[in-house]
């Protein structure tokens, strides 16, 4: 039978980067249309929402690379909706009908890291759903899973 990990989508650890990046969008965001021509302001927070999305996946494979850290798909997840939650709000107060093909950008954007993500999804250690006739133990804890290596979805 099929379980649900819960501690992984929605512990402290995951509110703690939804808001950090969150607020860290929103100040950037803020600063970038405040010194910016109305013109350039859609491009600028495109350009920003990719360099932290980016930041976002690349640090869990930092963390993968560390000997007692653990790189978690889930953080990342977390990461871009803060991310994009925190460039709503200048998104709004720039966004006029005829600078809507700025959207490409985020088309591009996705294509770049769409690719990061997967391999993050490849190396996550900790899984929404676990089947507990696979895996040996799960840390009641930390709701990391026994073994390193294998893939579980």
């Amino acid at each position: 039978m099929l379980e649900f990990n819960t501690r992984v989508l929605f512990g402290a650890d995951k509110i703690a980067h939804f808001s950090t990046y969150a607020v860290i969008a929103l100040c950037i965001g803020i600063v970038l249309i405040s010194v910016t021509s109305r013109t350039h302001r859609l491009r600028g927070l495109s350009f920003i929402w990719f360099i932290l999305v980016l930041i976002g996946i690349v640090e869990e494979y930092r963390q993968f690379l560390l000997p007692d850290r653990t790189a978690e798909l889930w953080d990342a997840v977390a990461n871009i909706l803060g991310v994009s939650t925190g460039m709503l709000l200048p998104l709004l107060f720039s966004i006029k009908k005829e600078a809507l093909p700025v959207a490409r950008y985020f088309v591009i954007f996705f294509i770049i890291l769409f690719p990061l993500f997967l391999g993050l999804a490849e190396i996550n250690e900790r899984h929404i759903i676990i089947d507990p006739g696979e895996i040996n133990h799960v840390d009641s804890g930390s709701g990391h899973v026994g073994s390193r290596g294998g893939r579980h979805f």
